[in-house]
């Protein structure tokens, strides 16, 4: 058996489940574990049934111990060693090249981020097929919202500051220059763009990006257990310009438009980690 922990919010967790159904569709009896959150609080928790109506195979708490994930004491170790178990950590978005013809004959427990457009690329039938925003819960602003959205040149702005302004790894890579310089790109390229900004920040936005465009539009009603409703949003414009959070990055890479342009920052974070798609301008 192999387990995929998941954790962390939403586009992490996206991440992670792309990884699960990597090793499914290799012929492994895969599981998740979502025992994270029964203990520790994510943002809005685990999301992935709700958000999608998907239904995963879960590892129950007794499935993860028996596969010994415990910290890195002489005790694991040995236990591992006895029962023929295996820990994987990976956090790097590398993993695909080095994993992808690895075959498994013992059960492992994988904890990692899995952070790779590669990947995503080898299932999207599957992931698209799986990532199909459930919209029960949408309301009458979301609906008006849509409405615009696909009626216009759309561009989804995500603008992603609160934990970020204190975190020196993400922090100060999506500046205002890099928003202007992209919106800017846009407005060049395309005829009467109408920007549909997504922020944690919205008044930041509205001093700082106002003057680029006399077509602005603010979207700062998606908030709790709706938050996913601003990556529906975004999957819905014509093109987008992401922030370096696997939240939009999903929300353009699930945009269905065959001639989008998705704009992104050159460095996604302090490391040499690079999460862009060929297609994708760097700015």
């Amino acid at each position: 058996m192999m387990i995929v922990r998941v954790s962390g919010g939403l586009g992490n967790q996206m991440f992670q489940y792309a990884f699960y159904k990597y090793l499914q569709k290799k012929g492994y009896d895969v599981r998740i574990d979502i025992n994270d959150y029964s203990y520790i609080e994510y943002h809005n928790g685990f999301e992935l049934e709700r958000v999608f109506n998907i239904q995963p195979r879960y590892a129950n708490l007794n499935q993860v111990k028996k596969l010994a994930y415990f910290k890195q004491s002489l005790f694991c170790k040995i236990y591992r060693k006895i029962f023929k178990t295996e820990l994987r950590k990976k956090t790097e978005i590398t993993f695909y090249n080095s994993l992808q013809d690895e075959k498994y004959d013992k059960p492992v427990y994988f904890d990692g981020i899995w952070q790779d457009p590669t990947l995503a690329a080898s299932i999207e039938k599957e992931l698209k097929k799986d990532f199909q925003f459930s919209t029960t819960n949408i309301n009458n602003l979301c609906l008006d919202m849509k409405h615009q959205i696909t009626n216009c040149n759309s561009v989804s702005v995500h603008v992603r500051r609160g934990d970020y302004l204190k975190n020196k790894k993400f922090g100060e890579i999506c500046n205002k220059e890099y928003y202007v310089n992209s919106m800017n790109y846009i407005k060049e390229k395309y005829h009467n763009p109408s920007f549909f900004i997504f922020s944690d920040d919205i008044e930041w936005c509205k001093e700082n990006l106002s003057f680029i465009s006399n077509d602005i539009r603010y979207i700062n009603f998606n908030n709790g257990k709706n938050s996913y409703l601003d990556m529906y949003l975004m999957s819905l414009c014509n093109h987008n310009i992401i922030a370096n959070s696997t939240f939009s990055w999903w929300g353009a890479w699930l945009n269905s438009n065959a001639d989008k342009q998705v704009i992104c920052p050159q460095r996604w974070d302090t490391t040499e980690r690079d999460l862009s798609l060929d297609s994708w301008i760097k700015i």
